[in-house]
């Protein structure tokens, strides 16, 4: 018999070992209690599809799962697609207390529609039109990096100060150091919008970087 401890194996005789337990669940005992039948059925499919392919599955892509959306955006950005020093000044510059955080889900998918919903900066019984996000990666290894961009809604995304209009697959060469990736976000329209972004190292590149927040 062997015990386990930090991947490693060490050995243990027989009869070395003085008692012996039944091991027990990470699950909180007494939780199937205070569950209905239908419950307990999706706990228990959950449970057996978790690391394998599938929405459960572990991520190995590189998301951005940890969002900031910018309250009050000044009209500058809102009314048409800001020039870069309207990026810098309204965007860029404005104060941390303006910012408000958003998370997306195990996927990387962020629900938009939540964020606009949940926007008291609106006018009462309003939406905004536009949303504007910022997540953020870091490079410790310059070189390019790939964004493919899921969204189900008109947007135009810069990544540092450098646009990449409304591309969905757009490669950029970063140097090292933590770089915005903003997004501009149309709503108007639409009934559930959604936006996902991976990031990417090309093939045969050697870019080393993190997603900070991200999957």
């Amino acid at each position: 018999m062997c015990v386990m401890s930090t991947a490693k194996r060490f050995p243990s005789p027989t009869a070395d070992i003085d008692d012996e337990a039944e091991g027990r669940s990470l699950m909180p005992q007494g939780l199937t209690m205070f569950l209905t039948r239908s419950e307990l059925i999706d706990l228990a499919r959950f449970v057996s599809e978790l690391g394998k392919p599938g929405p459960y599955a572990v991520q190995q892509a590189k998301r951005i799962q940890r969002w900031r959306v910018l309250r009050s955006p000044a009209d500058e950005v809102v009314n048409e697609v800001p020039h870069v020093e309207n990026l810098r000044q309204f965007v860029f510059g404005a104060p941390a207390e303006q910012w408000l955080p958003a998370y997306g889900k195990v996927n990387g998918t962020l629900p938009l529609s939540e964020i606009a919903a949940a926007a008291d900066w609106a006018a009462p019984g309003e939406q905004p039109r536009v949303l504007i996000l910022q997540g953020e990666i870091s490079v410790s290894e310059e070189g390019p990096v790939r964004f493919l961009i899921d969204a189900s809604t008109p947007f135009q995304a810069w990544v540092g100060a450098d646009s990449i209009e409304s591309k969905r697959d757009a490669t950029v060469t970063l140097p090292a150091g933590r770089h915005p990736v903003t997004f501009r976000l149309e709503l108007s329209g639409k009934e559930k919008p959604e936006l996902k972004v991976e990031c990417a190292t090309p093939d045969g590149a050697s870019t080393n970087f993190e997603v900070i927040g991200g999957a």
